[in-house]
């Protein structure tokens, strides 16, 4: 494809059928759109280097027709979704404030195709964007945040027991799930896997050290079910509209207390103990 660019010193993670795909990707929407294709750019968790063998790849084609579509396709053996769209409607849904996971695309993505610096544009207005406060979130949005970290809190402390492997489980869900909400209820941007900890280490640092505890393989089990409760608590105490967390705190304290084996005894325990 002339003028593409890949990432130079691809990181092991980027396995060589990632880079044939993109590669075989590119050059069939050069060879479809010609100098109608504007812009090419790598997005998702390939482009963070954070991708395993069984990721697809993200790309956004930007283009001059006033159209928009998504294919998702097979290209050498991988997934890819693919997103074509207009310069102007790209533009407009980084600017508008409505669209966050396009934000995120741009910022953090590689550019692989810009003759005319579009997509090189883009990823300044992104990175300015996310420099900011984000964009405040509507009261539905936060509950269902709220909700659904309160749910996962319910999964975990029915299955917490030392010898129970889906505790485990249902312990990264809700780690995952609570860290979303945190930065969404911190009205901020969230960082890539590899640089979340460091992130909350330096903005943070009692929510970090409480997330660390809660990763810990050290920590006992029953310690675990105290910290995962004031995980959720700090995060719903975070909720801008309040309406969300005081929702869902009162649907989840009202649950029946949830028995959980610590060693030989069994108690009785609930996100309001």
């Amino acid at each position: 494809m002339s003028g593409f660019r890949a990432p130079l010193d691809w990181p092991e993670e980027v396995s060589s059928d990632h880079k044939k795909a993109i590669h075989t990707a590119a050059q069939d929407l050069q060879n479809e759109f010609g100098p109608r294709l504007l812009g090419l750019l790598l997005a998702g968790s390939v482009a963070r280097f954070e991708a395993d063998e069984y990721s697809d790849i993200d790309l956004l084609a930007i283009i001059d027709s006033n159209w928009y579509q998504r294919r998702q396709l097979r290209v050498a053996g991988v997934d890819v979704d693919l997103f074509i769209d207009c310069r102007d409607r790209v533009a407009y849904a980084l600017t508008s404030g409505g669209n966050d996971a396009l934000v995120e695309s741009y910022a953090d993505g590689w550019v692989l195709y810009d003759p005319d610096q579009q997509v090189s544009r883009f990823q300044m207005t992104a990175a300015a964007i996310r420099r900011g406060v984000r964009r405040f979130r509507q009261g539905g949005e936060l509950f269902a945040h709220a909700t659904r970290v309160t749910n996962a809190l319910k999964s975990y402390l029915r299955t917490a027991s030392s010898d129970d492997p889906n505790s485990v489980l249902q312990l990264h869900y809700l780690i995952a799930n609570g860290l979303t909400a945190y930065y969404v209820f911190a009205r901020r941007w969230l960082p890539s896997k590899k640089g979340l900890l460091n992130d909350l280490r330096g903005a943070a640092p009692e929510f970090y050290d409480l997330v660390a505890n809660l990763l810990s393989v050290a920590t006992m089990p029953s310690h675990k079910i105290a910290l995962a409760q004031k995980f959720v608590a700090t995060i719903l105490d975070l909720d801008p509209a309040a309406s969300a967390s005081k929702e869902s705190q009162k649907f989840f304290f009202k649950s029946p207390a949830v028995p959980v084996k610590l060693g030989e005894n069994t108690v009785y325990v609930t996100a309001a103990d």
